[in-house]
């Protein structure tokens, strides 16, 4: 498991899987586990990407990004945009069969 370790106050409101630009939209389906519970389930990876509501109710909060298929073009990457009712931060993930990546929100 790859972590990137994000700092937070006191959460976030809306969480954004997107493609990145100058990338090809290739079929990448993934899904999203927070904490050990199924938040989305074979979300397709696009331009516009989903807004999806993220209760960061823990100090330590884990969201992975787990890849259901591979698309045409292995890894399935997605930028996640982060908004946290201030600012917007934006960091990505890459999954594939054998590895998922995840955020792991810290309060301090």
């Amino acid at each position: 498991m790859v972590y990137a370790v994000f700092h937070y106050v006191p959460f976030f409101r809306s969480l954004a899987p997107r493609y990145l630009p100058g990338f090809e939209k290739d079929g990448d389906i993934i899904s999203l586990n927070l904490n050990g519970e199924w938040i989305v389930r074979g979300l397709e990876v696009t331009k516009a990407g989903a807004k999806i509501r993220v209760p960061l109710i823990h100090k330590k909060n884990h969201l992975i990004m787990h890849a259901e298929n591979l698309g045409s073009i292995p890894p399935n990457t997605a930028s996640m945009k982060l908004n946290d009712g201030t600012k917007v931060h934006e960091i990505t993930l890459n999954s594939d069969a054998g590895k998922s990546e995840g955020i792991l929100f810290v309060r301090p």
